[in-house]
């Protein structure tokens, strides 16, 4: 992945699920916080299972995410 401008800082976040706990929120809050326009970010993300909470609703929309069933 290349930034789009080179004064841009390209940012992969890789979760194996979004599940309601400490990593997956601290993914939430940089991907929510970081400026728009000195980083691009992307999140990897595996999917959660039935009977766990997702906090996936949480990320703004417009994020670049992609989901990769077979992370866990």
């Amino acid at each position: 992945m290349v930034a789009r401008n080179p004064a841009v800082i390209s940012v992969v976040h890789v979760a194996t699920r979004m599940n309601i706990g400490g990593a997956s929120l601290m993914i939430i809050d940089l991907l929510n916080g970081l400026d728009e326009d000195r980083f691009h970010q992307v999140l990897i993300h595996g999917q959660t299972s039935g009977d766990e909470g997702s906090i996936f609703t949480r990320v703004s929309s417009g994020r670049q995410c992609e989901v990769i069933p077979q992370l866990r």
